[in-house]
Parts: C-alpha cells; sequence; structure tokens
C-alpha cells in the first residue's frame, strides 16, 4: 500500500464490488470484512466453488487482485 496508494485503494474497491456482487449472484452474505479479506456464508457447497470460480476469473482481470479461496463445510 505505501508504494502505491491508489493502485491499493483501486484493488480494495473491486474487492469489495466484485465480492457484493457475485456473492448475491450465488445466493451468499456476506458475514463480515478482515481489511483485504472476508468471511461469507452459502447455503450449500456448489453456491460456494460457483462463487469461487467467478471470483477468480473477476480477480484476475485488470487491475488484478491477488485472492486466495478458502472453503470449509460447517454443519449444524
Amino acid at each position: 500500500m505505501e508504494n502505491n496508494e491508489p493502485g491499493a485503494l483501486s484493488r480494495l474497491s473491486k474487492f469489495r464490488e466484485v465480492i457484493e456482487s457475485r456473492a448475491g449472484e450465488n445466493d451468499g452474505k456476506v458475514i463480515q470484512y478482515y481489511g483485504d479479506g472476508c468471511l461469507l456464508i452459502f447455503d450449500s457447497s456448489l453456491e460456494a466453488v460457483t462463487f469461487a470460480k467467478f471470483l477468480q476469473e473477476d480477480f484476475s482481470k485488470y487491475p488484478a487482485v491477488p485472492a486466495r479461496v478458502f472453503i470449509s463445510e460447517y454443519c449444524v
């Protein structure tokens, strides 16, 4: 961030826009943002994986947003 603040803010803005958009399309809900990360919940594993696929595709476009995706199954 300190080397290129406008670029970092652009990527962070894209990160949030893509997360919000794709989560809504895949019946996901943003639980909380953690700086440059976030926690989402989905009703099914398929929705979570589909979301992750679209996320990777969107983040690879300019300006690219480096991201790691972790999917965990939680059953009540």
